[in-house]
């Protein structure tokens, strides 16, 4: 199904991109647009945070995730060591803690399922956790900084929203399952479960282990 996924949509060679910047008369500048797609094809040979992986390589992994995860979340990170200051981190959705469902009290706006809304509704920044839950470091005492802010305009997430306010992707569920994975279907029904509960239950103030994070000052201010 994956490899299917990867062939229909990223095909061999992966996406091209074409510049259509125009003059003033409304012909192609094809000059410009020869030296855009130039610096963009350097930039795509090595746009990922490690240094290595090429553009269609992280687009390959990208598919994999959407398709067994039903969301992908990206972090772009501005840093001069990168090529034009800028590349991209690609983040398992487990860094999203769909238990942190309280208020900020730095801005005093909701925080449901790891991401901040304004009062309007508007995503306004995202709440990474510091390390994955299934690292060793999880569960060392030394770390104390469970969470990290990140801006939204730094973050990607795509998902495929069913519902008006869905705040997360949901995994697909494939009907030539294996038996293993039959075995399985009660652990994805708990956890879709968990996610739509996660969806309706209401923003209460702080308390519990997300206080005393806020209060340690766990959720740091990035940008």
């Amino acid at each position: 199904y994956i490899q299917l996924m990867r062939m229909n949509i990223l095909g061999q060679h992966g996406f091209r991109f074409q510049s259509r910047v125009r003059r003033a008369d409304g012909s192609m500048d094809k000059t410009l647009n020869d030296r855009v797609e130039t610096q963009w094809m350097l930039w795509w040979d090595q746009p990922h945070v490690d240094g290595r992986t090429t553009g269609i390589d992280t687009l390959r992994t990208t598919i994999a995730q959407w398709c067994q995860d039903g969301e992908v979340l990206w972090e772009l990170v501005v840093n001069p060591i990168y090529r034009d200051r800028v590349a991209i981190n690609p983040l398992e959705p487990d860094y999203l803690d769909e238990t942190l469902n309280t208020v900020n009290p730095a801005t005093g706006q909701q925080i449901r399922m790891s991401v901040e809304y304004d009062p309007r509704g508007r995503i306004v920044a995202y709440h990474l956790l510091t390390s994955h839950p299934g690292d060793m470091t999880w569960y060392r005492p030394e770390t104390n900084t469970r969470y990290r802010r990140v801006p939204a305009e730094n973050i990607i997430h795509v998902r495929d929203a069913e519902r008006a306010g869905q705040t997360r992707g949901m995994q697909p569920v494939f009907g030539d399952a294996t038996i293993e994975q039959n075995h399985r279907m009660p652990d994805l029904a708990n956890g879709i479960c968990r996610i739509e509960e996660g969806r309706r239950r209401p923003v209460a103030p702080p308390h519990g282990p997300a206080e005393a994070a806020l209060k340690r000052g766990d959720l740091l201010r990035h940008g």
